[in-house]
Protein backbone atom coordinates (compact mmCIF):
# COMPACT_ATOMS: atom_id res chain seq x y z
CA UNK A 1 0.00 0.00 0.00
CA UNK A 2 2.99 2.40 1.06
CA UNK A 3 4.36 1.17 -2.66
CA UNK A 4 1.40 2.60 -4.36
CA UNK A 5 1.33 5.89 -2.23
CA UNK A 6 4.64 6.64 -3.13
CA UNK A 7 3.85 6.09 -6.52
CA UNK A 8 0.97 8.17 -6.77
CA UNK A 9 3.52 11.42 -5.50
CA UNK A 10 5.99 10.80 -7.96
CA UNK A 11 3.67 10.72 -10.33
CA UNK A 12 1.74 14.21 -9.21
CA UNK A 13 5.39 15.70 -9.37
CA UNK A 14 6.46 14.66 -12.72
CA UNK A 15 3.32 15.91 -14.20
CA UNK A 16 3.49 19.39 -12.35
CA UNK A 17 7.41 19.53 -13.37
CA UNK A 18 6.40 18.56 -17.30
CA UNK A 19 3.35 20.94 -17.72
CA UNK A 20 5.27 24.34 -16.85
CA UNK A 21 6.59 25.90 -19.48
CA UNK A 22 10.17 27.70 -19.80
CA UNK A 23 8.90 30.91 -19.58
CA UNK A 24 7.20 30.03 -16.15
CA UNK A 25 10.37 28.63 -14.65
CA UNK A 26 12.17 31.89 -15.43
CA UNK A 27 11.63 34.76 -12.61
CA UNK A 28 10.03 37.85 -14.32
CA UNK A 29 12.09 41.01 -14.65
CA UNK A 30 11.30 44.17 -12.82
CA UNK A 31 10.67 47.39 -14.71
CA UNK A 32 11.56 50.52 -13.20
CA UNK A 33 9.51 54.05 -13.07
CA UNK A 34 10.25 56.12 -16.35
CA UNK A 35 9.17 59.04 -18.32
CA UNK A 36 8.61 61.67 -15.57
CA UNK A 37 9.56 65.20 -16.26
CA UNK A 38 9.31 68.64 -14.35
CA UNK A 39 5.66 70.06 -15.26
CA UNK A 40 6.03 73.42 -13.04
CA UNK A 41 7.52 75.05 -10.44
CA UNK A 42 4.87 77.77 -8.84
CA UNK A 43 5.23 80.73 -7.00
CA UNK A 44 2.91 82.30 -3.97
CA UNK A 45 5.29 84.34 -1.90
CA UNK A 46 8.05 82.03 -1.12
CA UNK A 47 5.88 78.99 -0.87
CA UNK A 48 6.73 77.12 -3.82
CA UNK A 49 4.72 74.23 -5.64
CA UNK A 50 6.42 71.64 -7.58
CA UNK A 51 4.75 69.53 -10.32
CA UNK A 52 5.64 66.59 -12.18
CA UNK A 53 3.39 64.21 -14.59
CA UNK A 54 3.53 60.53 -13.04
CA UNK A 55 6.03 58.40 -14.19
CA UNK A 56 5.21 55.14 -16.04
CA UNK A 57 5.66 51.70 -15.01
CA UNK A 58 5.32 49.12 -17.15
CA UNK A 59 4.87 46.25 -14.34
CA UNK A 60 1.63 48.57 -13.12
CA UNK A 61 3.20 48.83 -9.94
CA UNK A 62 2.55 52.02 -7.30
CA UNK A 63 4.99 54.09 -7.99
CA UNK A 64 6.31 56.21 -4.78
CA UNK A 65 7.75 59.88 -4.92
CA UNK A 66 10.54 61.08 -2.78
CA UNK A 67 11.36 64.64 -3.18
CA UNK A 68 14.38 66.72 -1.87
CA UNK A 69 15.74 69.49 -2.36
CA UNK A 70 18.96 71.10 -1.83
CA UNK A 71 19.57 67.42 -0.09
CA UNK A 72 16.91 67.67 2.46
CA UNK A 73 13.64 65.21 2.47
CA UNK A 74 10.69 67.51 1.56
CA UNK A 75 8.17 64.37 0.90
CA UNK A 76 7.28 61.14 0.18
CA UNK A 77 3.65 60.36 -1.68
CA UNK A 78 2.01 58.66 -4.28
CA UNK A 79 1.07 61.94 -5.47
CA UNK A 80 3.27 63.67 -8.17
CA UNK A 81 3.41 67.14 -6.34
CA UNK A 82 5.33 68.65 -3.51
CA UNK A 83 5.33 71.46 -1.46
CA UNK A 84 7.93 73.61 0.74
CA UNK A 85 8.50 76.96 2.22
CA UNK A 86 12.21 78.79 0.36
CA UNK A 87 14.16 82.06 1.34
CA UNK A 88 14.63 85.21 -1.04
CA UNK A 89 17.55 84.86 -3.39
CA UNK A 90 18.87 81.56 -3.24
CA UNK A 91 19.34 78.71 -5.94
CA UNK A 92 17.86 75.40 -5.08
CA UNK A 93 19.21 71.95 -6.00
CA UNK A 94 16.35 68.82 -6.56
CA UNK A 95 15.56 65.12 -7.21
CA UNK A 96 12.70 63.09 -7.48
CA UNK A 97 13.23 59.55 -6.95
CA UNK A 98 10.40 57.41 -7.98
CA UNK A 99 10.50 54.27 -6.48
CA UNK A 100 8.09 51.26 -7.59
CA UNK A 101 6.85 48.10 -4.83
CA UNK A 102 9.84 45.87 -6.13
CA UNK A 103 12.11 48.61 -5.19
CA UNK A 104 13.14 49.87 -8.83
CA UNK A 105 14.08 53.41 -8.94
CA UNK A 106 14.72 56.53 -11.26
CA UNK A 107 16.23 59.78 -10.11
CA UNK A 108 15.05 63.21 -11.90
CA UNK A 109 17.19 66.47 -11.35
CA UNK A 110 16.16 69.74 -11.05
CA UNK A 111 17.21 73.53 -10.06
CA UNK A 112 15.03 76.54 -9.59
CA UNK A 113 15.65 80.19 -8.40
CA UNK A 114 13.51 81.56 -5.15
CA UNK A 115 11.88 85.13 -5.97
CA UNK A 116 14.24 88.03 -5.80
CA UNK A 117 13.34 89.82 -2.82
CA UNK A 118 11.35 93.30 -2.99
CA UNK A 119 11.91 95.40 -0.26
CA UNK A 120 10.98 98.79 0.75
CA UNK A 121 13.56 100.51 3.55
CA UNK A 122 12.01 103.52 5.79
CA UNK A 123 13.66 105.11 9.03
CA UNK A 124 11.40 105.93 12.05
CA UNK A 125 11.42 107.38 15.15
CA UNK A 126 14.76 108.76 15.74
CA UNK A 127 16.66 106.13 14.40
CA UNK A 128 15.28 102.98 13.74
CA UNK A 129 15.08 100.78 10.18
CA UNK A 130 12.05 99.56 8.99
CA UNK A 131 12.37 96.43 5.86
CA UNK A 132 8.82 95.81 4.22
CA UNK A 133 8.17 92.82 1.97
CA UNK A 134 6.81 94.22 -1.10
CA UNK A 135 6.10 90.84 -2.00
CA UNK A 136 4.54 89.27 1.48
CA UNK A 137 3.33 92.21 2.80
CA UNK A 138 4.30 91.96 6.01
CA UNK A 139 7.38 93.52 8.14
CA UNK A 140 10.64 91.61 7.82
CA UNK A 141 12.69 93.25 10.49
CA UNK A 142 13.13 96.50 12.78
CA UNK A 143 16.47 97.13 13.79
CA UNK A 144 18.49 100.84 15.53
CA UNK A 145 20.40 102.53 12.31
CA UNK A 146 21.86 105.59 13.36
CA UNK A 147 20.59 109.51 12.01
CA UNK A 148 19.96 108.15 7.95
CA UNK A 149 18.64 110.58 6.19
CA UNK A 150 18.31 108.26 3.42
CA UNK A 151 19.67 104.60 3.33
CA UNK A 152 23.05 102.87 1.28
CA UNK A 153 23.16 99.34 0.07
CA UNK A 154 25.49 97.22 -1.65
CA UNK A 155 24.52 94.01 -2.88
CA UNK A 156 22.83 92.08 -0.26
CA UNK A 157 23.48 94.60 2.46
CA UNK A 158 22.06 98.36 4.14
CA UNK A 159 24.65 100.09 6.04
CA UNK A 160 23.33 101.42 9.94
CA UNK A 161 25.64 103.15 12.33
CA UNK A 162 23.71 102.99 15.61
CA UNK A 163 26.85 100.88 16.87
CA UNK A 164 29.75 101.56 14.91
CA UNK A 165 29.03 101.49 11.24
CA UNK A 166 27.98 98.09 10.28
CA UNK A 167 26.68 96.31 7.30
CA UNK A 168 22.93 93.78 7.82
CA UNK A 169 21.37 91.59 6.03
CA UNK A 170 18.59 93.02 3.46
CA UNK A 171 16.54 89.71 4.48
CA UNK A 172 17.29 88.85 7.52
CA UNK A 173 18.67 92.37 9.29
CA UNK A 174 21.36 90.03 10.72
CA UNK A 175 24.96 91.99 11.04
CA UNK A 176 27.98 90.86 8.13
CA UNK A 177 30.18 93.23 8.95
CA UNK A 178 31.28 96.02 11.47
CA UNK A 179 34.18 98.22 11.42
CA UNK A 180 36.52 98.83 13.95
CA UNK A 181 35.68 101.25 16.82
CA UNK A 182 36.11 105.18 15.80
CA UNK A 183 34.62 107.21 18.33
CA UNK A 184 34.05 107.15 22.04
CA UNK A 185 30.10 106.78 20.86
CA UNK A 186 30.65 105.25 17.94
CA UNK A 187 27.38 106.21 16.35
CA UNK A 188 27.25 107.73 12.67
CA UNK A 189 24.83 109.19 9.96
CA UNK A 190 24.94 109.48 6.41
CA UNK A 191 26.79 106.93 5.05
CA UNK A 192 27.70 105.95 1.45
CA UNK A 193 30.02 103.57 0.42
CA UNK A 194 32.31 104.28 -2.54
CA UNK A 195 35.24 101.62 -3.64
CA UNK A 196 35.96 99.48 -0.92
CA UNK A 197 35.67 102.69 1.40
CA UNK A 198 32.87 103.64 3.86
CA UNK A 199 32.07 107.22 4.14
CA UNK A 200 30.19 108.44 7.01
CA UNK A 201 29.50 111.17 10.05
CA UNK A 202 29.85 110.85 13.57
CA UNK A 203 27.49 112.85 16.05
CA UNK A 204 30.08 115.13 16.77
CA UNK A 205 30.25 116.31 12.61
CA UNK A 206 33.94 114.80 12.20
CA UNK A 207 33.47 112.62 8.58
CA UNK A 208 35.42 109.34 8.55
CA UNK A 209 36.92 107.48 5.94
CA UNK A 210 36.69 103.56 6.57
CA UNK A 211 38.74 100.89 4.99
CA UNK A 212 35.94 98.04 4.13
CA UNK A 213 38.83 95.08 4.01
CA UNK A 214 40.89 95.99 7.25
CA UNK A 215 37.85 98.51 9.19
CA UNK A 216 40.25 100.59 10.16
CA UNK A 217 40.16 104.57 9.27
CA UNK A 218 41.98 106.00 6.47
CA UNK A 219 41.35 109.56 7.45
CA UNK A 220 39.10 111.90 9.56
CA UNK A 221 38.20 115.33 9.29
CA UNK A 222 35.70 117.39 10.72
CA UNK A 223 33.90 120.41 10.15
CA UNK A 224 32.01 122.64 12.50
CA UNK A 225 28.37 122.03 11.77
CA UNK A 226 27.63 119.59 8.76
CA UNK A 227 23.52 120.05 7.56
CA UNK A 228 22.79 118.57 4.16
CA UNK A 229 23.69 115.13 3.02
CA UNK A 230 27.58 114.93 1.43
CA UNK A 231 27.82 114.19 -2.78
CA UNK A 232 29.88 111.87 -4.08
CA UNK A 233 31.52 110.77 -6.98
CA UNK A 234 34.67 108.51 -8.26
CA UNK A 235 36.91 110.87 -7.12
CA UNK A 236 35.81 113.70 -4.79
CA UNK A 237 33.12 114.06 -1.91
CA UNK A 238 31.09 117.41 -1.84
CA UNK A 239 30.23 118.74 2.25
CA UNK A 240 28.02 121.58 2.52
CA UNK A 241 28.13 122.76 6.45
CA UNK A 242 28.01 126.02 8.36
CA UNK A 243 32.58 126.28 8.34
CA UNK A 244 34.14 129.83 6.93
CA UNK A 245 32.83 128.33 3.61
CA UNK A 246 29.73 126.73 2.59
CA UNK A 247 30.72 124.09 0.08
CA UNK A 248 33.83 121.95 0.29
CA UNK A 249 35.00 119.14 -2.27
CA UNK A 250 37.43 116.75 -0.84
CA UNK A 251 39.85 113.76 -2.32
CA UNK A 252 38.13 111.09 -1.67
CA UNK A 253 40.67 108.35 -0.89
CA UNK A 254 43.08 111.51 1.09
CA UNK A 255 40.51 113.67 2.57
CA UNK A 256 42.66 116.91 1.33
CA UNK A 257 40.27 119.61 0.55
CA UNK A 258 40.81 120.17 -3.59
CA UNK A 259 38.51 123.78 -3.58
CA UNK A 260 36.02 125.80 -1.19
CA UNK A 261 33.68 127.74 -2.05
CA UNK A 262 31.93 130.44 0.08
CA UNK A 263 28.64 133.04 -1.01
CA UNK A 264 29.38 136.71 -1.17
CA UNK A 265 28.04 138.81 1.82
CA UNK A 266 27.60 134.97 3.62
CA UNK A 267 24.95 135.43 7.28
CA UNK A 268 25.95 133.21 9.80
CA UNK A 269 22.76 131.68 9.45
CA UNK A 270 23.10 130.37 5.96
CA UNK A 271 22.74 127.10 5.79
CA UNK A 272 22.77 124.40 2.69
CA UNK A 273 20.58 121.51 3.91
CA UNK A 274 19.66 119.91 0.70
CA UNK A 275 21.99 117.15 -1.03
CA UNK A 276 23.97 118.30 -3.78
CA UNK A 277 22.94 117.31 -7.04
CA UNK A 278 25.96 116.17 -9.63
CA UNK A 279 25.25 116.34 -13.40
CA UNK A 280 28.18 115.93 -16.11
CA UNK A 281 31.04 117.91 -14.65
CA UNK A 282 28.17 120.69 -12.70
CA UNK A 283 27.20 120.47 -9.19
CA UNK A 284 24.17 122.18 -7.98
CA UNK A 285 22.94 123.36 -4.55
CA UNK A 286 20.56 125.00 -2.99
CA UNK A 287 20.29 127.26 0.33
CA UNK A 288 18.35 128.57 2.79
CA UNK A 289 18.86 132.40 1.37
CA UNK A 290 16.85 131.39 -1.94
CA UNK A 291 19.89 130.40 -4.42
CA UNK A 292 20.25 127.63 -6.39
CA UNK A 293 24.05 127.58 -7.39
CA UNK A 294 25.87 125.87 -10.43
CA UNK A 295 29.37 125.25 -9.75
CA UNK A 296 32.42 123.60 -11.72
CA UNK A 297 32.40 120.36 -9.69
CA UNK A 298 36.40 120.56 -10.56
CA UNK A 299 37.30 123.85 -9.21
CA UNK A 300 34.30 125.43 -7.35
CA UNK A 301 34.04 127.96 -9.71
CA UNK A 302 30.55 129.28 -9.94
CA UNK A 303 29.32 129.26 -13.43
CA UNK A 304 25.73 130.89 -12.64
CA UNK A 305 23.24 131.38 -10.07
CA UNK A 306 19.15 132.02 -9.67
CA UNK A 307 17.89 133.57 -6.84
CA UNK A 308 14.17 131.96 -6.13
CA UNK A 309 10.99 133.17 -3.98
CA UNK A 310 12.22 131.45 -1.20
CA UNK A 311 14.64 129.36 0.98
CA UNK A 312 15.65 125.93 -0.44
CA UNK A 313 15.89 123.12 1.53
CA UNK A 314 14.55 119.97 -0.65
CA UNK A 315 17.34 118.59 -3.24
CA UNK A 316 17.16 119.07 -6.30
CA UNK A 317 16.90 116.47 -9.35
CA UNK A 318 17.73 116.27 -12.94
CA UNK A 319 14.94 115.65 -15.96
CA UNK A 320 16.03 116.18 -19.14
CA UNK A 321 17.97 119.53 -19.75
CA UNK A 322 16.39 120.93 -16.39
CA UNK A 323 16.66 121.24 -12.97
CA UNK A 324 13.68 120.34 -10.88
CA UNK A 325 13.97 122.15 -7.56
CA UNK A 326 11.47 123.13 -4.41
CA UNK A 327 11.75 126.69 -2.60
CA UNK A 328 9.55 126.23 0.57
CA UNK A 329 6.81 127.65 -1.43
CA UNK A 330 7.20 127.23 -5.41
CA UNK A 331 8.61 124.09 -7.76
CA UNK A 332 10.90 125.08 -10.40
CA UNK A 333 12.26 123.51 -13.54
CA UNK A 334 15.27 125.54 -14.37
CA UNK A 335 17.26 125.10 -17.52
CA UNK A 336 20.96 124.36 -16.91
CA UNK A 337 21.97 127.85 -18.46
CA UNK A 338 19.72 129.09 -15.38
CA UNK A 339 17.08 130.25 -17.54
CA UNK A 340 13.25 129.21 -15.49
CA UNK A 341 11.79 126.94 -18.02
CA UNK A 342 8.40 126.65 -15.69
CA UNK A 343 7.14 127.28 -11.95
CA UNK A 344 4.31 125.86 -9.95
CA UNK A 345 2.89 127.80 -6.87
CA UNK A 346 0.97 126.22 -4.29
CA UNK A 347 -2.07 128.46 -3.05
CA UNK A 348 -2.49 127.46 0.34
CA UNK A 349 -0.33 127.28 3.33
CA UNK A 350 2.05 124.32 3.04
CA UNK A 351 5.72 124.25 2.60
CA UNK A 352 7.94 122.10 0.48
CA UNK A 353 10.67 120.50 3.27
CA UNK A 354 10.91 117.59 2.00
CA UNK A 355 12.76 116.63 -1.69
CA UNK A 356 10.25 115.87 -5.19
CA UNK A 357 11.36 113.05 -6.98
CA UNK A 358 10.99 113.04 -10.81
CA UNK A 359 10.31 109.63 -12.42
CA UNK A 360 8.50 108.87 -16.37
CA UNK A 361 7.78 112.64 -16.86
CA UNK A 362 6.52 113.04 -13.67
CA UNK A 363 7.34 114.94 -10.37
CA UNK A 364 6.03 114.03 -7.22
CA UNK A 365 6.25 116.74 -4.62
CA UNK A 366 5.70 116.39 -0.68
CA UNK A 367 4.24 119.06 1.03
CA UNK A 368 3.81 119.84 4.80
CA UNK A 369 1.20 121.76 6.30
CA UNK A 370 -0.13 122.72 9.99
CA UNK A 371 -1.03 119.40 11.16
CA UNK A 372 -1.57 117.26 7.65
CA UNK A 373 0.14 117.20 4.32
CA UNK A 374 -0.24 116.41 1.25
CA UNK A 375 1.33 114.79 -2.55
CA UNK A 376 1.04 116.66 -5.42
CA UNK A 377 2.16 115.08 -9.28
CA UNK A 378 2.91 117.24 -11.91
CA UNK A 379 3.67 116.90 -15.60
CA UNK A 380 7.53 117.17 -15.55
CA UNK A 381 7.67 118.64 -18.89
CA UNK A 382 4.31 122.02 -18.53
CA UNK A 383 4.21 121.97 -14.51
CA UNK A 384 0.34 121.30 -15.10
CA UNK A 385 -0.85 119.67 -11.48
CA UNK A 386 -2.02 116.28 -12.57
CA UNK A 387 -3.54 115.16 -8.88
CA UNK A 388 -3.35 115.72 -5.60
CA UNK A 389 -3.00 113.15 -2.52
CA UNK A 390 -4.02 113.94 0.92
CA UNK A 391 -1.42 112.76 3.84
CA UNK A 392 -0.06 113.78 7.32
CA UNK A 393 1.86 116.37 8.29
CA UNK A 394 5.76 116.13 7.35
CA UNK A 395 5.72 113.56 4.44
CA UNK A 396 9.19 111.90 3.47
CA UNK A 397 11.11 112.52 0.28
CA UNK A 398 9.22 109.53 -1.83
CA UNK A 399 10.32 106.73 -3.80
CA UNK A 400 8.87 105.60 -7.19
CA UNK A 401 8.59 101.78 -7.86
CA UNK A 402 6.51 99.26 -9.84
CA UNK A 403 4.40 102.45 -10.63
CA UNK A 404 3.81 103.11 -7.17
CA UNK A 405 4.97 105.90 -4.66
CA UNK A 406 6.34 104.84 -1.03
CA UNK A 407 6.07 107.55 1.63
CA UNK A 408 5.49 108.40 5.17
CA UNK A 409 4.32 111.15 7.32
CA UNK A 410 4.26 112.44 11.18
CA UNK A 411 1.07 110.39 11.72
CA UNK A 412 3.06 107.34 11.69
CA UNK A 413 1.60 106.14 8.29
CA UNK A 414 3.39 104.59 5.46
CA UNK A 415 1.77 104.83 1.90
CA UNK A 416 2.33 103.10 -1.12
CA UNK A 417 0.17 105.41 -3.52
CA UNK A 418 -0.98 104.55 -7.42
CA UNK A 419 1.46 106.98 -9.09
CA UNK A 420 -1.40 107.15 -12.10
CA UNK A 421 -3.58 108.64 -9.89
CA UNK A 422 -2.86 109.42 -6.60
CA UNK A 423 -4.99 106.56 -4.81
CA UNK A 424 -4.10 104.03 -2.18
CA UNK A 425 -2.72 101.04 -2.63
CA UNK A 426 -1.97 100.12 0.58
CA UNK A 427 -1.63 101.62 3.95
CA UNK A 428 0.32 100.46 6.91
CA UNK A 429 0.38 101.77 10.88
CA UNK A 430 3.96 102.38 12.20
CA UNK A 431 5.28 102.65 15.67
CA UNK A 432 6.65 105.62 15.49
CA UNK A 433 6.70 108.55 12.92
CA UNK A 434 8.29 108.76 9.19
CA UNK A 435 11.28 110.28 9.69
CA UNK A 436 13.69 109.37 6.51
CA UNK A 437 13.29 108.97 3.19
CA UNK A 438 13.00 105.46 1.74
CA UNK A 439 14.80 103.17 -0.99
CA UNK A 440 13.67 99.72 -2.61
CA UNK A 441 15.80 97.47 -3.40
CA UNK A 442 15.54 94.34 -5.81
CA UNK A 443 17.37 90.98 -5.46
CA UNK A 444 20.91 91.11 -4.05
CA UNK A 445 20.69 94.79 -5.41
CA UNK A 446 20.23 94.00 -8.96
CA UNK A 447 17.99 97.26 -9.04
CA UNK A 448 18.07 100.15 -6.14
CA UNK A 449 15.97 103.08 -6.43
CA UNK A 450 16.66 105.96 -4.16
CA UNK A 451 14.61 109.21 -2.87
CA UNK A 452 16.13 112.55 -4.28
CA UNK A 453 18.38 113.01 -1.16
CA UNK A 454 20.69 110.01 -1.28
CA UNK A 455 24.41 110.97 -2.11
CA UNK A 456 23.49 107.81 -4.27
CA UNK A 457 20.88 109.26 -6.64
CA UNK A 458 23.38 110.49 -8.78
Amino acid sequence: MKKKQLILILFYISNIYFSCSPEDKEIKENNPPKNFQISSINFEGLNVTIDWNDAIDEDKDIVYYSLYVNDELISESTNSEGKLRTSYNKFYTGKIIATDKNGGTTELNFNFDSPLSKIVFYQTGSDVINAYDLIENKILWEKSGGLLPSFCIVNDRIFSGSDKIQALDIVTGEVKWSSNSLTYYDHFRDIVIQNNYAYAYSTDNELFCIDLKTKEKIWSRHFYEYEGPMGIDESQIYIANRNDYDLYALNNKTGNILWQYVSYDRPYSYIIKSNPLLVDNIIYVGDNYYFLRALDKNTGELLWQRKLDDAIYASPSIYKNMIIVASNTTIYAINKNGTIQWTWKHSDVYNFNSSPIVSNDKIYAPLTGNGDGKIICLDANSGIQLWSASCGPNPSSPVVYDKKLFFGDWNKKFYALNTSNGNTDWEITTKEYVSGSSTVVVGEGQEIYYSPVSPLKN
